[in-house]
Order: structure tokens, then sequence, then C-alpha cells
């Protein structure tokens, strides 16, 4: 299907992410000032820079839907 594919799945978490004011909306605000608290975040050793490793693991924390892990049972 035409809206088959990886934004299906990522979409709703990322807009959950970015949309910090509950309003339906991301703008370019809200999309600089998230991506910029994650960098900071995620650049512990403050390098001014990332790796593939330092990005995976941030993504996995960021954007986890179900933090702490899968519920039980």
């Amino acid at each position: 299907p035409e809206d088959f594919g990886p934004g299906l799945f990522l979409g709703p978490v990322i807009f959950g992410a970015i949309d910090t004011d509950h309003d339906g909306t991301a703008t370019r605000a809200d999309f600089e000032t998230a991506f910029g608290a994650w960098f900071d975040r995620w650049d512990a050793g403050r390098a001014g820079s990332l790796s593939r490793r330092d990005l995976a693991r941030g993504i996995d924390a960021a954007l986890n839907p179900a933090p702490g892990g899968p519920p039980g049972g």
C-alpha cells in the first residue's frame, strides 16, 4: 500500500516526542528544540559529535514506545 513504510510505525512515536505542547502540530521550532535536546543528551562526553552507536542508543532511549521494556506476561 502507498502509505505503508517505516513512517507508519515511527511517525507517531517521533511526532509524540516532538509535539511537546500537544497542539497537534510539529513546527520547525519544535523540531529544533527536540533534536537539539537529544543531541545534547546523547553527546555525553561533549565531543560535539555522535558516533553511530551513540545515535542508535539515543534513538532507542528517546523513541522507545515501551520504556522499561515490554509488559510482562
